[in-house]
């Protein structure tokens, strides 16, 4: 069972092309796969997080709100023939008494090779600090069965030294090749809270199955000295490289307060970090701020992202190449340099990469539609390839907030949080 996701996209180097700024004019056509719905009845969720696609070209997803118990929804889209698809509910969030099976889920969704699901809630959960958690089929895959691997906050007291409030999901070694998860190596993520004593700044962990559950292991915790000079409240997931070193953003925190790029080591059984980069370096941000979404990394182990800050204060891309201390970091593209912010703002989730080293993303503001974000490609050079809210009550979706994934012909595919026909959001597809 082959997956695709937005962190596994075989990616390949850029080189040093020099990036600039072109025509904002849309060349792709949208089709709206499913509509949600918002408000009371709503029982198949609302407001979808990030996609995962499998080998048959079947969809997985999350909602962070409403479903039969008001907690959101594990989700399934199936291609049916022509351009129909089936939306069916995995499993509604909060089914468990006090929601201790967790509640609203931001982050994306993995499979390991027998098609078992893993994600984690940013809510719920025994210590009401989320949970990650496993969703396994029967044979037939009629019927899902929810696990829970580990509960945040379980070491008790206002400290959750294991973490709390993961808004991010679970990733493992050879996710960017496009592997599935093996069910036992360990997998990692972040929480935004937690960790040491309050006001807690977030924590990197791993988590490794057990069968009945997960063994969890803080692999570094944030914020150990004052002023967060290593970072604080990463939101994002980690990017593995080919030795097992970990990379990831913060938020805040760093030499500026407003954000790092950090890398983590495995070193004789300990783990290091390193900021990589502290941005927010001059005045205004020109090498943009405060990350929220996770990176990509090509073949060489370059990096790509989006953050805040920027010329025009809306945000940039950016490119970072690892060098311990001394990693350098380039603005690939200055967003909101248009005139009315054409070409998008906001760009607040992650950018996936294609075969030939093509980057794709998407901005939550922008674009020529009542400020509906827009999905842009960047290569040599930057177009926008759809502006949303482009039909009447943006029918098409507006605010498209979780990472894409692209196929293997080159659609893209990924989801709004507002819009559609019910105003609870859509899940896209976009055709070049």
């Amino acid at each position: 069972m082959r997956i695709r996701g937005s962190a596994a996209i075989l990616a390949f180097a850029l080189g040093a092309l020099g990036f600039v700024p072109c025509s904002t004019a849309s060349a792709s056509s949208l089709r709206t796969l499913f509509d949600f719905c918002n408000g009371a009845g709503c029982d198949d969720g609302s407001q979808p997080s990030a996609l995962l696609m499998d080998a048959s070209g079947n969809l997985y997803g999350t909602t962070q709100n409403n479903g039969i118990n008001q907690g959101g929804t594990v989700f399934e889209l199936t291609p049916t023939g022509g351009k129909r698809w089936k939306y069916r509910v995995l499993y509604p969030f909060c089914s468990l008494a006090s929601c201790a099976d967790g509640s609203v889920s931001k982050a994306n969704l993995i499979a390991d090779t027998a098609g078992n699901l893993y994600g984690t809630t940013s809510q719920g959960g025994q210590f009401s600090k989320g949970t990650a958690f496993e969703l396994m089929p029967n044979a037939n895959r009629t019927k899902w069965t929810f696990k829970l691997l580990h509960a945040f906050c379980s070491a008790g007291g206002s400290s959750c030294t294991d973490g709390s409030i993961p808004l991010s999901g679970l990733t493992y070694a050879g996710a960017a090749s496009g592997t599935p998860y093996d069910g036992t190596s360990p997998l990692y993520g972040t929480t935004v809270d937690g960790g040491r004593a309050s006001p807690g700044s977030g924590v990197v962990y791993q988590l490794v199955p057990n069968g009945a559950g997960a063994d969890e292991t803080v692999l570094y915790r944030f914020c150990p000295k004052s002023g967060c000079l290593d970072g604080a409240s990463p939101e994002a997931s980690v990017a593995v490289d080919g030795t097992g070193d970990l990379y990831g953003t913060t938020a805040v925190g760093g030499k500026n307060g407003l954000g790092t790029v950090f890398e983590l080591s495995l070193d004789a059984g300990n783990w290091t970090e390193t900021v990589l980069h502290s941005f927010c370096a001059k005045a205004n941000c020109p090498d943009g701020d405060v990350p929220q979404s996770e990176m990509v990394m090509d073949a060489p182990g370059n990096l790509y992202g989006v953050a805040g800050g920027g010329k025009a204060g809306d945000g940039v891309a950016f490119k970072l190449v690892p060098s311990g201390k001394t990693s350098q970091e380039t603005v690939l593209h200055n967003f909101c340099v248009k005139t009315d912010c054409a070409d998008g703002s906001s760009p607040v989730t992650g950018l996936i990469m294609d075969g030939s080293g093509n980057l794709f993303g998407t901005t939550e503001g922008g674009g020529r539609n009542n400020n509906g974000g827009t999905a842009f490609e960047l290569n040599a050079s930057f177009r926008v390839i759809y502006n949303f809210c482009a039909r009447p009550s943006c029918g098409d979706g507006s605010d498209p907030n979780s990472t894409m994934l692209i196929d293997g012909t080159g659609h893209l595919f990924g989801t709004t949080l507002g819009g559609g026909a019910g105003n609870g959001g859509t899940v896209f597809e976009i055709s070049p």
